[in-house]
């Protein structure tokens, strides 16, 4: 997580090469979407789907705890995660997105960045860094970066309209803690995971591409002139 914001700073140490956004930007308005819209796509259909494929809803006994540390558990995991995702959405989004779009337009920028993004996820695919249980290697690195490339979508989206470092690192955050959330006490049989994992890939590239439709040539100008 940490390669895209030292190959930043690398490229910031040469003469004329800066970065040049507002590190403390955060418009309120926008992070319910953020924190909420690609885990609650996930949860809206992937949950279905397991009661689909599974017959119910295979929860662990005693495992998950009370609401109080439920809600402690969500927040701590959330801060940590999205601290993590800052130092890739310092190279992702703050740093490539913006030369992109000055050189291809914002919807194309948004386009080939999401899909640079989710093409350095598959060697973590395939080398098992990245890991899903009873999804193989080459499975998982054909499907998980279809996600990916609708995540990516939609944090170009959140970086077009508000231009906050914070907000797409929380939105980062929330997609890769909250998304996942409620199977974190759940434990299927194992046989129909790879169906499970195309459905929330299914979801999150929905939302993408919807996003991707709300990416106005007008915002971007603002946005670029800001910078």
């Amino acid at each position: 997580m940490f390669l895209p914001a030292l190959g930043v700073l690398a490229a910031c140490i040469t003469p004329g090469a800066s970065l040049g956004i507002d590190w403390k930007r955060l418009p309120w308005r926008w992070l319910p979407a953020a924190l909420l819209l690609l885990p609650l796509a996930i949860h809206a259909v992937a949950l279905p789907g397991v009661f689909l494929l599974e017959g119910n809803l295979p929860w662990i006994p005693g495992i998950a705890p009370g609401w109080g540390g439920i809600a402690v558990n969500a927040l701590a995991g959330l801060i940590l995660v999205s601290f993590l995702a800052f130092f890739e959405e310092i190279g992702w989004r703050a740093f490539m997105l913006p030369r992109l779009a000055d050189r291809l337009g914002a919807r194309r920028a948004a386009v080939v960045s999401a899909a640079i993004w989710a093409l350095w996820h598959v060697p973590y695919a395939l080398s098992g860094t990245l890991h899903v249980e009873n999804v193989t290697p080459v499975a998982l690195a054909l499907v998980h970066p279809v996600g990916t490339f609708g995540a990516g979508l939609f944090l170009a989206f959140l970086w077009f309209k508000t231009g906050s470092l914070l907000l797409v690192s929380v939105a980062h955050g929330a997609f890769n803690n909250w998304g996942q959330y409620a199977f974190k006490f759940m434990k299927t049989s194992g046989e129909r995971d790879l169906m499970l994992l195309a459905l929330v890939a299914a979801a999150v590239l929905a939302v993408g591409v919807a996003a991707l439709g709300c990416i106005s040539a007008s915002r971007r100008k603002r946005l670029l002139h800001t910078h």
